[in-house]
């Protein structure tokens, strides 16, 4: 943060708050915008207030994969500030408040009414589902809590809602864990396999730099099966079969 930062993003991954506090702290009386990505945020909380409501601008994603998902493209944006959702409302319509009127250049990122009536159906288990999640994450942390010299799991501090969009641990000998759950049937994935400072678009960039904490953390993390369609039963066997690698 420099002397030019006008706005600062902060991602609030899978489905864990960010330390939004300190963020809020740090930009106190200073002339610099708050943007949440709260793409896998759905119902997250903190001290009873939910992710997206902190800054001057959030956005949600309703890919069908998220924890609030549609049946296929969609999203949202949330702000208190009126001229903010006007200026939104117009750039997702062609730059349009009304027909043939554009004021901006805009985009055709209009909801499709079908996703809204979807949206609004799951809206309604989405407590629910958060807490069944919860439950199922509670095995996991219960179980593999044996083995903390080889894995970190998340951790609920609190006043937290997690809403465990993933459930994601740090782990050693990551790959081969994979490999041997991949044989047991059991699917895993990687969030994220590569840094944006590695990627090929940004190669020539000189603003952008190696961050090799970042990196080394990355290599580590693991997605362990998650959803509300999961059962205790499954929950366990995951979990017991990591058990079994490491010992």
């Amino acid at each position: 943060m420099n002397k030019k930062t006008s706005a600062i993003i902060v991602v609030h991954l899978f489905g864990k708050i960010s330390k939004i506090k300190s963020i809020l702290n740090l930009i106190k009386n200073k002339n610099i915008k708050l943007i949440e990505d709260c793409a896998q945020a759905h119902g997250t909380k903190v001290a009873n207030k939910y992710a997206g409501t902190f800054g001057d601008i959030s956005a949600f994603s309703f890919y069908p994969t998220k924890n609030l998902g549609a049946y296929g493209d969609a999203g949202c944006i949330i702000t208190r500030n009126k001229s903010l959702s006007l200026k939104c409302k117009r750039i997702k319509n062609h730059g349009s408040l009304i027909k043939y009127d554009h004021k901006l250049i805009g985009r055709n990122s209009r909801l499709d009414p079908l996703q809204a009536v979807v949206l609004n159906e799951k809206l309604k288990t989405l407590n629910s589902d958060i807490k069944k999640r919860n439950q199922l994450s509670k095995i996991y942390i219960k179980r593999l809590s044996i083995l903390k010299n080889f894995i970190k799991l998340p951790e609920i501090k609190k006043g937290e809602v997690h809403s465990f969009h993933q459930f994601v641990i740090i782990c050693k000998r990551r790959n081969p864990l994979r490999k041997y759950l991949k044989k047991n049937k059991i699917d895993t994935m990687i969030h994220y396999p590569q840094m944006l400072s590695d990627m090929k678009i940004f190669s020539n960039t000189k603003d952008v730099k190696k961050i090799k904490f970042a990196k080394n953390l990355g290599s580590k993390l693991l997605s362990l099966p998650i959803s509300p369609d999961h059962t205790p039963v499954e929950i366990e066997f995951i979990a017991k079969k990591i058990i079994n690698f490491y010992t």
